[in-house]
């Protein structure tokens, strides 16, 4: 993703979605702050709710929305796997 996107971290690294980690932007991050601690319950279309360790807080970014996970991992939590379009 870095060669596409660029994410302006404000805590943690996007790195972190390699190890399986959420990442959210800082408007959702301080939108509930009690809902935002270093985990967070989360419902995926195939595997239900997981928990998830929040591996950083970026920026808002239009190109991204409000939560990134890698591909890898909303792949295997989903039933519709995102595939680039050519």
């Amino acid at each position: 993703m870095s060669q596409t996107v660029i994410l302006n971290t404000t805590s943690g690294a996007v790195s972190g979605t390699r190890a399986g980690d959420l990442l959210v932007d800082t408007t959702t991050a301080t939108s509930d702050t009690s809902r935002w601690a270093s985990r967070s319950a989360v419902k995926f279309a195939l595997t239900g709710h997981q928990t998830m360790r929040i591996g950083g807080i970026y920026q808002p970014n239009a190109l991204v929305g409000h939560f990134l996970v890698s591909q890898a991992f909303f792949v295997r939590h989903s039933r519709t796997a995102a595939r680039p379009s050519c």
